[in-house]
């Protein structure tokens, strides 16, 4: 079959690097362009073009995807199916249509639950135990079209977003393959989602990572492991920015007396406790502004921390 492969995420190269394998044609791999990053502001390309440079297919960058021109340029390419994974861009009804077959998209969540651009962080954040993998037939309505294939993934205590997106995309690799042979073979066949469970996962803000304190120590832990690598939790100390990187749970909840965000004690061995709008935080490894993401043991012989002082939101 010739596919046209849409991604830009690091879910979605990881699904790329497998798919070329599949035997099928790909006949062009549409992602984002190129964006300045970093505090240099170094122009870098998205993980899936970096993927698809090394094995030789073609990319398309197009700025805006839903254009008369894009669409002919990709009607031209006669494809079979479109494979959406973590684009970043919503493609509209004509566009859907191109392909010969249809559009397919690998979706991180289970879905009905956690429609939308963000649903790792989502998951992570409102401490789920299982999320999974969804591949349906999409349709002008954001991951609402019918499931093909759907399997569940345990969130592990320790998981951040970056080793459950990995895991994810491992699991999203092994369900498209599957999902290809069925098409190949004629045995694909669609379920409608159950509207009563939808729930939804919409796009990040970097004030999302501003770190409220009045928060409880738990809810605190999973924003820590569910907003890096971006926008990352951060806070500020001595009227310095901080970004948190990761944390453990203290006692919870704490017999300690202390106003949200007041140091409770430092420790390089086990970190910086912190009390919270119920239970203490201890912080693991941090980033001051301008500087690298460090231990805490890095962070103390560099800097002035002691009980008493506060992070301030």
């Amino acid at each position: 079959m010739r596919i046209i492969y849409f991604g830009s995420s690091e879910f979605s190269g990881k699904i790329l690097e497998g798919l070329k394998d599949s035997g099928d044609e790909i006949v062009r791999v549409v992602t984002q362009p190129d964006r300045r990053k970093g505090r240099h502001l170094v122009l870098s390309p998205p993980p899936v073009k970096v993927v698809a440079q090394a094995s030789g297919l073609t990319i398309f960058q197009p700025e805006n995807v839903n254009t008369a021109e894009v669409e002919e340029r990709l009607k031209s390419l006669e494809p079979h199916l479109f494979i959406v994974a973590g684009y970043g861009q919503i493609l509209k009804e004509t566009l859907l249509k191109i392909p010969k077959l249809y559009p397919i998209n690998v979706h991180d969540s289970l879905l009905p639950k956690y429609r939308g651009a963000a649903p790792i962080n989502s998951a992570l954040l409102n401490g789920e135990t299982i999320t999974g993998i969804t591949i349906f037939k999409m349709t002008k309505d954001m991951d609402a079209g019918d499931i093909l294939l759907s399997e569940s993934l345990p969130i592990y205590i320790d998981d951040n977003f970056a080793t459950l997106s990995e895991r994810l995309s491992k699991l999203g690799l092994e369900l498209l393959l599957v999902a290809l042979e069925m098409i190949r073979t004629g045995k694909a066949s669609f379920i409608p989602q159950d509207e009563k469970f939808i729930s939804f996962a919409p796009k990040l803000k970097k004030e999302d990572g501003l770190v409220d304190w009045r928060l409880t120590a738990p809810q605190l832990h999973n924003r820590i492991k569910a907003l890096i690598p971006w926008p990352c939790c951060y806070t500020y100390l001595e009227g310095k920015l901080i970004k948190l990187w990761s944390s453990k749970l203290g006692e919870y909840p704490s017999a300690a007396v202390g106003e949200p965000g007041a140091i409770l004690d430092v420790n390089k061995e086990d970190g910086i406790k912190v009390m919270t709008g119920d239970g203490e935080l201890i912080i693991r490894e941090l980033q001051p502004e301008g500087k690298r993401r460090m231990t805490v043991e890095e962070f103390i012989a560099g800097h002035r921390v002691s009980q008493g002082m506060k992070f301030i939101s």
